[in-house]
């Protein structure tokens, strides 16, 4: 292999790798990074909405490509949880 080539796969190795190497970082003080699981986070709220909107969407397509008979202008309303009793007290 000539130095060159050598050079520019270590380069680009060195580059593509680098992107996935952790590093130190701190911890902020006094601030917990996991939340109490109480209920959604407004954006989490929203991304379920959006998401909910997409997947009924997807739900009605693939049942007419599926079965073009199938009536799906009636179809039940999944409801989402809002929360979730483990009976642990």
């Amino acid at each position: 292999m000539s130095t060159p080539r050598f050079l520019v796969i270590l380069l680009f190795a060195t580059f593509t790798w680098s992107s996935y190497v952790p590093t130190p970082g701190f911890c902020p003080s006094g601030e917990s990074l996991v939340r109490a699981a109480i209920g959604l986070s407004e954006k989490e709220a929203e991304y379920q909405r959006g998401r909910k909107l997409s997947a009924d969407i997807a739900l009605k397509n693939w049942l007419l490509k599926t079965n073009p008979g199938f009536g799906t202008e009636n179809l039940p309303i999944v409801r989402t949880v809002r929360k979730i009793n483990w009976g642990i007290d």
